[in-house]
């Protein structure tokens, strides 16, 4: 405020900006002090980090069009700098979250081939390429990207969902084998989790496309009663009245209508908000006039 024209300014924006992003988590005052820091329009390294914490500033609020252009610019203006693949990663990251897949795909790739700085990032950034190709129905390089974040990777916590997007990728060809087994595999990694549940209900679901219905019940109780019915996040109460419905299904198919019409009262009791529940109301009213 005394000397805004002093050499110093600029540093003395960036520490503001660093105090308000990390103390205060105030990020929309960080954004503006970092902006501040940029003002002079010269290329140092201290404006690199400035323009770079902009587009973490800006991303934490959620302005995913502000943030990749944020770090687009930052790329530009720093190709070699130090902090440009966690740039790119980032710039990739903001498309992906604005679901433009057709300009993240690349973007990811690129990213990687630089070589973001944590290992984090890089097993993000191969989930994220793999989920973007799927988008695109690039089948072949979303399986690739996935077996390799699940390869080098065994440990992170993004191979669930790793083995889940392989999962799917195979389903939607009609590879069922291999569909099966690496959803099973996601869900034996994460038993407790959203991806588990939604691993195991896709599971039955392969095995109900295939006429295993008997086998595809065993698949759906798991993830209608192996959680807790009352704990449970939203997320996982979802894939539960899921469950239940498909449930249904398989019964009536198996020509078990009480065991149908037991499994759809049961989902409008627990689940009355789910958006299966007025599908599970309607085979209920048809099974009870069929007797």
């Amino acid at each position: 405020e005394r000397h805004p024209n002093s050499s110093l300014a600029a540093e003395s924006n960036y520490h503001v900006g660093e105090h308000l992003y990390h103390g205060k988590k105030d990020y929309a005052q960080a954004a503006a002090a970092y902006r501040a820091a940029l003002k002079s329009g010269k290329k140092s390294e201290l404006a690199e980090k400035a323009q770079h914490k902009l587009g973490w500033a800006l991303y934490q609020q959620k302005d995913f069009a502000g943030a990749g252009k944020a770090f687009a610019d930052q790329l530009a203006d720093y190709p070699q700098g130090d902090l440009a693949a966690d740039a790119a990663f980032m710039n990739a990251e903001s498309l992906f979250k604005q679901a433009k897949y057709d300009a993240a795909y690349p973007a990811f790739s690129r990213a990687l081939v630089m070589k973001p700085s944590s290992e984090e990032f890089v097993a993000l950034g191969l989930l994220h390429a793999g989920q973007s190709a799927a988008q695109l129905k690039k089948w072949d390089e979303s399986l690739r990207y996935l077996a390799e974040l699940s390869g080098k990777y065994p440990e992170s916590t993004y191979v669930p969902e790793s083995l889940y997007e392989q999962g799917w990728a195979n389903h939607t060809q009609r590879k069922f084998a291999e569909a099966l087994k690496l959803y099973e595999s996601a869900a034996e990694k994460a038993p407790t989790r959203e991806v588990g549940a939604r691993a195991r209900f896709m599971a039955g679901e392969v095995l109900f496309e295939q006429g295993s219905h008997k086998d595809a019940v065993r698949s759906f109780f798991q993830v209608a009663y192996g959680f807790s019915e009352t704990g449970a996040p939203e997320s996982i109460r979802i894939w539960q009245a899921a469950a239940l419905y498909e449930s249904g299904r398989c019964f009536e198919v198996l020509k078990d209508l009480d065991q149908a019409k037991k499994l759809y009262a049961e989902l409008l009791e627990k689940y009355p908000k789910s958006d299966k529940a007025e599908l599970a109301k309607r085979r209920l009213t048809e099974l009870t006039k069929q007797g």
